[in-house]
């Protein structure tokens, strides 16, 4: 099994049943979220020896439209946070919570945010649109998400996410919702996209054109 995410999901992991009643290590139920992460924190800190398989038998498809992590859940940046806290802990615990550690922890709920921000604008969402707006302005006021965007300085991200950071830096409504359906476009029509809009935006049409003109002329 392959996974960009780690140490989140129980799916691409064995555990030894031993453990996990040795150790009192169960689900917590009331989490509708994020409890395989904590599952998770719980088992590789009791566990005394973790096999790591290179090979990859089974893929899972993350950003596949129709898939539930694509589809917004009011819930998501909440989910998010437990995961934050969680990690936070752990590393004061493991006395690792230095500022470089932090900041990658920060990187983390930057695209988490924005992954769920396009979402939550998502036609699927069928929220109206001054709802969306509410929810989008509840998440961008989090104490959490602006201690982490605050830090995007620090960090080589995409063009696209760039967008979405200044938008919610500067608490813009309309332009994370410009963002959200860029975004989405830009995932089940990244070639439409490049052409038809990113290409006017730039100017870059106008340019190769010219060039173009100029070097038959010449």
């Amino acid at each position: 099994m392959e996974s960009k995410s780690g140490i989140i999901p129980i799916w691409n992991k064995i555990y030894r049943k031993e453990l996990l009643l040795r150790q009192g290590i169960t689900f917590d139920e009331g989490k509708k979220n994020a409890e395989d992460f904590l599952f998770n924190l719980m088992a590789f800190t009791k566990a005394k020896t973790i096999t790591i398989i290179p090979n990859a038998f089974y893929y899972y498809n993350e950003d596949a439209m129709q898939s539930l992590t694509r589809s917004y859940r009011k819930n998501d940046i909440d989910t998010h946070l437990v995961w934050r806290s969680g990690i936070m802990e752990y590393m004061k615990l493991w006395a690792i919570d230095n500022v470089e550690n932090k900041r990658i922890i920060n990187r983390q709920t930057i695209y988490w945010t924005l992954y769920a921000l396009t979402n939550l604008y998502s036609p699927k969402n069928k929220d109206g649109l001054p709802t969306k707006n509410q929810e989008a302005l509840r998440i961008m006021a989090l104490p959490e998400i602006r201690a982490a965007f605050s830090d995007a300085k620090y960090f080589d991200l995409a063009p696209i996410a760039r967008l979405g950071v200044a938008a919610i830096n500067s608490q813009n409504v309309n332009k994370l919702k410009h963002f959200a359906y860029l975004d989405r476009w830009l995932i089940r029509y990244p070639k439409k996209v490049i052409k038809m809009v990113l290409f006017p935006i730039l100017g870059l049409r106008g340019q190769i054109k010219k060039r173009m003109v100029k070097g038959v002329t010449s």
